[in-house]
């Protein structure tokens, strides 16, 4: 995609690349500035500012966008931000390890994880760290005692990116039967997983969404 602009009369080339780097580049500091304004004149709403940025980074990742998602995260998961709770603090902690796991920065990823103490947290962080460890013995044992929790949903394995390498084990597949009497329905493309089981449109049990939060305090 190219698009022609007049600078001083005469025609500007604007290649994709080019217009993709400016897009991230407003997208982000738009994001950013919005929630430090948030933040500053909306003190009392800020579990809702880091549910939105849990909601829209975690849509980011979904899309392939790491690059937006990691320099929003890594601004969030700084020592100067305020976080309503720990367990907020954490999921975008996790968030940023697997963007930058599925940018392809593996150690990045590693090293995130390993400055966090998760021995006390619940097994759904446990979880998440054993899967982008590549723990998967680890995930199995986690996954038996998390079956019967409510809050944890079954198409999560299906929908959520952090599984990703986890579905493509055969003995994840075989536990996930095992565990809620139906298979596991994917379908290999190119490279990447598509799930075709029909609970793959059950938006309620999963939480997304995407843009800039208005500022309102009411």
């Amino acid at each position: 995609m190219r698009h022609s602009l007049k600078a001083g009369g005469l025609p500007v080339g604007l290649s994709r690349k080019y217009f993709e780097g400016a897009y991230q580049c407003i997208y982000e500091i738009g994001f950013k500035l919005a929630h430090v304004i948030w933040r500053r004149l909306c003190p009392d709403y800020l579990e809702q500012s880091s549910n939105n940025i849990i909601d829209v980074t975690f849509t980011l990742i979904q899309k392939k966008e790491y690059d937006i998602a990691i320099r929003i995260l890594d601004f969030f998961t700084g020592k100067q931000i305020k976080h309503a709770n720990d367990s907020n603090r954490r999921i975008m902690l996790i968030n940023r390890a697997q963007a930058y796991r599925w940018n392809g920065e593996a150690d990045q990823c590693k090293s995130i994880l390993d400055t966090e103490d998760w021995s006390l947290c619940d097994n759904k962080f446990k979880l998440a760290v054993a899967t982008l460890q590549d723990d998967f013995e680890r995930c199995y044992q986690l996954i038996r005692h998390l079956q019967h929790d409510k809050d944890f949903h079954k198409p999560f394995y299906k929908d959520w990116p952090i599984f990703r390498e986890l579905r493509k084990q055969d003995d994840f597949r075989k536990l996930y039967q095992e565990c809620y009497g139906e298979p596991l329905a994917v379908e290999q493309t190119t490279g990447e997983e598509v799930n075709v089981d029909e609970d793959v449109n059950q938006k309620d049990e999963q939480v997304s969404s995407e843009g800039i939060p208005s500022l309102i305090c009411e």
